[in-house]
């Protein structure tokens, strides 16, 4: 808090990145004198989207974000909205929140079996075109699952996304 203070923060929402444990943010320092507010991953995620306008999802503690980006037949496009439902599971609207396009679950299958990577999978009731973006937020690495326009989506049952675990 000292550092945000010093920078002219007149406040401070802090992400527990590693779960929902809130805690307190303003120590011992009695210098400190901005509010500050230690929020949970999920409760992180949503003032994240609401407050920066983000249409990514967040899944398995942040590690990895999920975007999708539209194009209809009639040329308008956009960035889908995203509502996470569990820290694996959530979907995404296009044109109206009570329209649901996309759905998605990310699964961490490193110690089932001999699997040893993380699983996407998407199912989505459109023929829009498509472009879902995953990234591992800790490696960094990408993958993007495609849908042509009017073409009916394809379901997406990736049982080797990415070996990157832990």
């Amino acid at each position: 808090m000292a550092n945000a203070q010093a920078a002219g923060a007149v406040g401070a929402i802090i992400v527990n990145n590693a779960g929902n444990t809130v805690f307190d943010m303003a120590g011992d320092n009695p210098e400190i004198v901005i509010p500050s507010v230690m929020v949970g991953s999920r409760d992180g995620n949503r003032i994240r989207q609401e407050a920066c306008g983000e249409s990514a999802a967040y899944f398995l503690g942040d590690r990895f974000q999920v975007t999708a980006a539209w194009r209809a037949a009639n040329g308008t496009s956009g960035e889908g909205q995203a509502v996470e439902l569990t820290d694996q599971s959530g979907y995404f609207y296009f044109f109206n929140e009570e329209n649901i396009e996309i759905t998605i679950k990310m699964l961490d299958a490193c110690e089932i079996g001999s699997f040893n990577s993380f699983w996407f999978f998407g199912a989505a009731m459109t023929d829009v075109e498509v472009a879902l973006t995953v990234v591992d937020t800790q490696s960094g690495l990408t993958k993007t699952y495609s849908n042509e326009l009017k073409t009916p989506f394809d379901p997406i049952l990736d049982t080797s996304a990415f070996a990157t675990c832990p």
